[in-house]
């Protein structure tokens, strides 16, 4: 049984890969993971400056 590695829908399995093996991720791998994860922290902080005006 293999384990899964889709977390919010960002497959990391490219860059936990990498890092098990001591090498820094590819740009073609990096690039995605980072603009995914900074669509989500946008999207969450702009919920959290706007909770306070509701």
């Amino acid at each position: 049984m293999e384990k899964t590695t889709d977390f919010l829908g960002i497959d990391l399995r490219c860059a936990v890969g990498s890092l098990r093996n001591g090498e820094f991720p590819a740009k073609g791998c990096l690039f995605p993971l980072i603009s995914k994860l900074l669509g989500y922290f946008l999207v969450a902080a702009s919920m959290t400056v706007k909770l306070p005006q509701v």
